[in-house]
């Protein structure tokens, strides 16, 4: 699977914001899911195209998650993991982390474009809390679709 830099940042400052934050980010097949105590964050995983694909890294496969298996990473792990790769690349390809989960570890693979920064950390023990239990389902949700610049009118008069 691939990680954006960003979002990967993004997950360790929101649980890092709150006193009841958990001390882990959990991976799952479809996203990346950190909660605070008082926010839930979810972000789906980066979309590539075959243009946008970053190359193979040596010793990461970025094999998929199996469903409904949160994988779990420490917040420290998580930050580590985020400072491999660069920030400011000219390529978006290198701004993306490849991880694996093998057993009981994650690994984390980014290049700049020369060298391969790998990293190999050990999964927290514990669960991460039923975060979609507390998502309201909205697949039978009513949709609507309207106008913007009539709904602007209404509004003023």
């Amino acid at each position: 699977m691939l990680l954006s830099i960003q979002n990967l940042k993004h997950h360790v400052a929101a649980a890092q914001a709150g006193k009841y934050a958990l001390n882990t980010i959990a991976l799952t097949a479809s996203g990346c899911v950190s909660a605070n105590g008082y926010m839930l964050m979810f972000t789906p995983y980066p979309k590539v195209t075959p243009e946008t694909m970053p190359p193979k890294l040596k010793g990461v496969d970025g094999a998929a998650l199996a469903p409904d298996q949160p994988v779990l990473v420490s917040l420290a792990d998580a930050a580590k993991a985020a400072a491999m790769a660069p920030a400011k690349s000219i390529n978006p390809a290198h701004r993306l982390i490849h991880a694996e989960v093998r057993k009981d570890r994650v690994s984390f693979a980014a290049t700049d474009g020369g060298a391969v920064q790998t990293l190999s950390v050990d999964q927290p023990e514990g669960d991460f809390p039923d975060y979609g239990a507390c998502i309201p389902d909205y697949t039978d949700a009513p949709a609507f679709t309207f106008d913007i610049s009539l709904l602007l009118q209404v509004l003023k008069e």
